[in-house]
């Protein structure tokens, strides 16, 4: 992979699996979920590592974003929400996804285009139970 994909790719991964964090004492009861996806690049399926997150009920169903990054557009019909996303710098990037919830799992797809690539990250997910934020 060349430079620019390089950024792109580590961008993705942190929009795809980054951890928003805030004090302990700031939080309700969480549910702890498991990811599990695959990014695919110009042809190439990269799977990536299952990752666990501590959420808070009802917690917003779009996808956590760096801090460089923009959820807009946000759209939710029955169980499935849709979404657009917008980045800055380093390397700007622009794409959509949706994301589709029931009880216990969910499914998402977000497609994401640089200047010189586009990136398409698939995620499922499931509830494993209760946690501590």
């Amino acid at each position: 992979m060349n430079g620019k994909c390089f950024i792109g790719c580590t961008a993705l991964l942190t929009l795809s699996v980054g951890i928003i964090s805030t004090p302990l004492a700031a939080q309700p009861a969480g549910e702890e979920w498991e990811y599990t996806g695959s990014m695919d690049m110009m042809g190439m399926k990269m799977a990536l590592p299952p990752v666990k997150r501590c959420e808070k009920p009802g917690q917003d169903k779009t996808p956590p974003v760096d801090g460089n990054c923009k959820v807009s557009d946000v759209q939710t019909q029955g169980n499935t929400t849709s979404f657009n996303i917008k980045c800055g710098p380093p390397e700007p990037m622009e794409g959509s996804g949706t994301t589709t919830r029931t009880n216990n799992q969910l499914d998402a797809s977000y497609t994401l285009k640089t200047a010189d690539a586009e990136m398409t990250y698939t995620m499922t997910g499931k509830k494993l139970g209760p946690c501590t934020p």
